[in-house]
């Protein structure tokens, strides 16, 4: 099992701040699965933003999140190095509200 940085995340999936969602991927095995984690803090960006009087961070940036996720695990492989993936199809559950600094954890599974 591998772990990729800020910095191989980036080079990875050509994302770079604000909009990479991904501080640091563990757990990873090529093609198969991954874990995406996400350090969520009281300055995220979309805190300031996004439902002012009761913010939350937005469902979309967790889907962006995942998909980031399933994309390194892709991308990790040498079958896809230099390709881009289109991702058609993703099942997700969004377990609570992210409202408060936490750490954001993706399980990431590829089915087929």
């Amino acid at each position: 099992m591998k772990i990729l940085n800020k910095r191989q995340i980036i080079a990875l999936t050509k994302i770079k701040q604000p909009f990479l969602m991904i501080d640091k991927i563990e757990n990873l095995i090529k093609l198969k699965s991954s874990v995406g984690l996400k350090n969520i803090t009281k300055s995220s960006w979309f805190f300031k933003s996004h439902f002012i009087n009761n913010p939350v961070m937005p469902g979309t940036l967790i889907e962006e999140a995942m998909l980031q996720t399933i994309v390194c695990t892709l991308y990790s492989s040498k079958k896809f190095n230099n390709k881009l993936c289109l991702i058609t199809s993703s099942k997700t559950n969004f377990y609570r509200k992210i409202f408060e600094p936490s750490i954001l954890r993706i399980k990431v599974k590829i089915l087929k």
